[in-house]
């Protein structure tokens, strides 16, 4: 994996100022995507019950050299960019520090589609993942325009990743090193 870049764009410094001035309802999350800012609404439950079956299925397999944080924020891009995944997977000696740190180490990003999202995260943020050379983006998306789904990013090259790999809810999906464990679906909530 390359050394990715630590770049601060003034919609960085935007968004950073913006959250510290302006008090969002509990739950909610900013972020700044293409340069606009996005709020998105609190996660509903079958939401959370997705990111807690992979948190437990990598917590499984996981080294203690590796942590899952859930919510972190991770500057990507030397672009407009500023991504709240819904977890990533970090090494343990760069986690709870400065979040631009933490984000540039990021081994795995975690995006679970909302209702009512607005679908960046199958375009804007996942051109921002492959630019900031994340090496896997899972994206689990129940309201996928064929149905519910999980998808795997791989191979990051310049702004697009070269691999990808779908399965409908319901099916296993395996995640390659450093995690080498299969994700299963079947108990997602659609």
């Amino acid at each position: 994996m390359k050394a990715r870049p630590n770049v601060e764009s003034r919609c960085c410094h935007e968004l950073r100022a913006l959250r510290s001035r302006t008090a969002l309802p509990p739950g909610w999350r900013s972020e700044a995507i293409d340069g606009r800012m996005v709020l998105s609404p609190p996660p509903e439950p079958g939401h959370e019950l997705i990111a807690d079956s992979v948190v437990r299925c990598l917590y499984a397999v996981l080294p203690s050299r590796l942590v899952v944080l859930r919510d972190p924020v991770v500057l990507v891009q030397d672009g407009p960019c500023v991504l709240v995944p819904d977890l990533a997977v970090v090494p343990r000696d760069r986690a709870g520090g400065d979040p631009a740190e933490t984000g540039a180490h990021a081994l795995l990003a975690a995006e679970i589609a909302v209702r009512g999202g607005t679908g960046s995260g199958r375009g804007a943020k996942l051109r921002a993942y492959a630019a900031a050379d994340v090496p896997l983006h899972l994206r689990i998306d129940r309201y996928a325009p064929n149905g519910p789904t999980t998808t795997l990013f791989s191979e990051p090259a310049g702004e697009a990743y070269r691999e990808s790999h779908a399965v409908p809810f319901g099916k296993p999906l395996d995640l390659p090193s450093p995690f080498d464990v299969t994700l299963e679906t079947e108990a997602f909530p659609r």
